[in-house]
């Protein structure tokens, strides 16, 4: 019914509406990606004193774009509340910057499609947020020696203890067999066996895996079948 009044829809209400819209169709980590770059963005209109998003234009998304470019990484602030954050003294990689740049396009093309904000296009979006020009970085593989390296390092991870939890000063399980961490040398195998992503392998399922499948020329060799949902191609 026309386009909303300004001022009519608080922008702390609009970034919970699009969490809320964004869990309802992707993943939960694709979401949890989202909610930390768009919550710069929210800090950010916050400390301008922008309350709506239909007070969202170009001229205060490039006062956000060369604030974030200039801005250094952020660290977590130890000793505050929890999640709070300063700037760690570093500038971000202009990949990282890019990936604010588009977690903050996909949240206000999502409200100027539900037209809360009258004086953005998508083209102005577009436009102001432009990612920063980056080099394509070769992958770097690993070694044999890293790989050897980087599984022992797993192996002593799963091995730490606890040196004495209160069910074992209560006679309840012998002294020192408390794991400190949650076990991750199984998956950091799996992952090196098999190139998998890390979102790939977390969302297998048994119905996934094939172990008695056979090869163009009869061979017992397994099989992983990734579903599309959890696949970026």
């Amino acid at each position: 019914s026309g386009a909303p009044l300004k001022g009519e829809t608080p922008v702390n209400r609009a970034v919970e509406d699009f969490y809320k819209s964004c869990l309802n169709r992707l993943r939960p980590s694709t979401v949890g990606t989202y909610r930390h770059r768009v919550e710069r963005f929210r800090r950010w209109a916050d400390d301008q004193g922008i309350r709506h998003t239909e007070d969202i234009n170009p001229a205060s998304l490039a006062a956000f774009r060369v604030a974030l470019v200039a801005g250094d990484k952020q660290s977590v602030a130890r000793g505050q509340r929890r999640g709070a954050r300063i700037p760690s003294g570093t500038k971000r990689h202009a990949a990282t910057t890019n990936s604010y740049f588009t977690s903050t396009k996909i949240a206000l093309n999502h409200w100027r499609k539900l037209g809360l904000c009258p004086a953005l296009s998508r083209d102005a979006i577009s436009d102001v947020l432009k990612p920063l020009p980056q080099g394509r970085e070769q992958p770097d593989y690993l070694t044999p020696t890293d790989i050897d390296k980087l599984l022992h390092a797993a192996l002593r991870h799963d091995a730490a203890v606890f040196a004495a939890t209160r069910e074992e000063h209560a006679g309840l399980r012998p002294v020192g067999t408390t794991r400190r961490y949650e076990s991750i040398a199984g998956f950091t195998e799996f992952l090196l066996l098999t190139g998998c992503r890390r979102g790939e392998a977390l969302g297998l399922r048994w119905s996934d895996v094939d172990l008695d499948a056979k090869d163009n020329e009869g061979r017992q060799v397994g099989e992983i079948r990734l579903r599309g949902e959890h696949t970026k191609t």
